[in-house]
């Protein structure tokens, strides 16, 4: 199962002998925020619609700021197991140093690179390109925001949901093994809750648009399918990829020969 632990180092061809020590993150524990945040966000605005504006304000709703918060830490974690870990295969460490700069970009965009906590003024050319005279690249043009978005929703689709149902459903005890290339290439199962709360949203952003714009629940659907709430699912699941990044790292401790 996966964050179980390893009792003894076990000696492999891989040129590492991993340490007793835990392979990710609790299931519980991951599932917790984005389950708890999701269902939160959902009774919020059934009671009062809104509420959706606490929620998802582009500037300052609770999404916006959280998707920052919790990409931090993941963040860390990769960049200590790029810097520190001990690879099957050496082009793990670009793996892992890739998705890192990647959640350094999306951190740093949807705080528009500190714009929202300083408020200093938008660069003159940027304001002219930027839909939201923001300081940030992902307002100017789609290729920036939408296309990679959507990348890395199928990426979450594949590697977060089909893969970890189809390890439970091959070996229950699946759990990542540090020896093996192709667990530190595929997201553990830790992540399936994020990446599951996230199809929620998209789903409700699919039903909105099969109701009339005047209708209740077209503005119901069209609320809880904000893209700020699925930004932040899509963070959470980063940072629990990048977290487990971290936690086996500190589990290599012979470098290949």
């Amino acid at each position: 199962m996966s964050g179980s632990t390893s009792n003894e180092p076990v000696s492999t061809e891989s040129g590492i002998a991993p340490r007793a020590g835990r392979h990710d993150l609790p299931w519980a524990f991951a599932a917790a925020l984005p389950v708890g945040l999701m269902l939160a966000f959902i009774v919020s605005v059934l009671v009062n619609v809104d509420a959706a504006d606490w929620w998802l304000s582009p500037e300052s709703g609770f999404f916006e700021h959280a998707t920052v918060v919790v990409l931090l830490p993941g963040i860390a974690a990769a960049l200590y197991a790029a810097a520190r870990g001990r690879f099957p295969r050496r082009w793990i460490r670009w793996w892992i140093l890739m998705w890192a700069l990647a959640c350094i970009y999306f951190a740093g965009e949807e705080a528009s690179w500190g714009q929202h906590y300083f408020g200093w003024g938008t660069p003159e050319a940027l304001a002219g390109v930027n839909k939201q005279a923001e300081t940030n690249l992902h307002n100017t043009h789609p290729m920036l925001n939408m296309q990679p978005r959507s990348a890395v929703e199928l990426w979450m689709l594949v590697g977060g949901i089909v893969v970890p149902i189809a390890r439970r459903i091959r070996n229950k005890r699946w759990r990542s093994d540090v020896t093996r290339p192709v667990d530190w290439f595929w997201p553990t199962n830790a992540g399936i809750a994020a990446a599951s709360m996230n199809l929620v949203g998209r789903g409700f952003d699919a039903a909105y648009r099969g109701f009339r714009p005047e209708s209740e629940m077209h503005s119901l659907l069209y609320q809880l399918g904000g893209s700020e709430a699925r930004e932040f699912f899509i963070a959470c699941f980063l940072a629990v990829w990048l977290c487990s990044f971290g936690l086996r790292a500190r589990l290599t401790t012979r470098p290949i020969q």
